[in-house]
């Protein structure tokens, strides 16, 4: 049922829900990583991104670090002081410190498959992470990584991508 709204939920709400915005994201990741025709796995990459979260990002006076590898033309800094704050960083952590788990997609007829994060939104609702990862079986070749999306004029714009990895 979950590939059914992920590869079909099309509305055209402007305020915050969860689930409607998740469900963008979702499709977001999938359109830009071209994973339409792969296969979601049901565990997610929850306890990744939050073992990154604590692990990759220093804070100094509840900032993210002035020499910070992300200040290196990753992303500019206005950007970086709104979404990696320390006080952010703890929101991202406890909503993905909630249950969850994907509903399997149905789609067997590839040897590509994808595993997602729980999306984590900003205070202000304004920016959201989601870390993805997808893997072909027969190739043994992958790719995984966080994206990061802000909200503009109702619509999730991709603004980059961080701590990527290709096999």
């Amino acid at each position: 049922m979950i590939a059914v709204l992920i590869f079909g939920c099309k509305t055209q709400q402007t305020s915050y829900s969860p689930t409607h915005d998740g469900l963008a994201l979702v499709n977001k990741v999938v359109e830009i990583q071209k994973l339409k025709e792969a296969k979601l796995l049901s565990s997610s990459l929850n306890e990744s991104l939050l073992n990154d979260l604590n692990h990759r990002i220093r804070f100094e006076e509840g900032k993210y670090e002035e020499f910070g590898d992300l200040r290196n033309g990753v992303f500019p800094d206005d950007v970086i002081d709104a979404v990696f704050t320390e006080h952010e960083f703890e929101l991202f952590k406890s909503q993905l410190q909630e249950n969850f788990k994907w509903n399997e997609s149905k789609n067997e007829a590839t040897d590509l498959t994808y595993r997602l994060s729980k999306p984590v939104f900003t205070s202000t609702h304004k920016y959201a992470l989601i870390m993805y990862s997808y893997g072909n079986k027969l190739h043994g070749i992958g790719s995984s990584g966080v994206m990061l999306f802000q909200k503009k004029k109702g619509e999730w714009i991709f603004i980059g991508e961080f701590w990527g990895t290709m096999t």
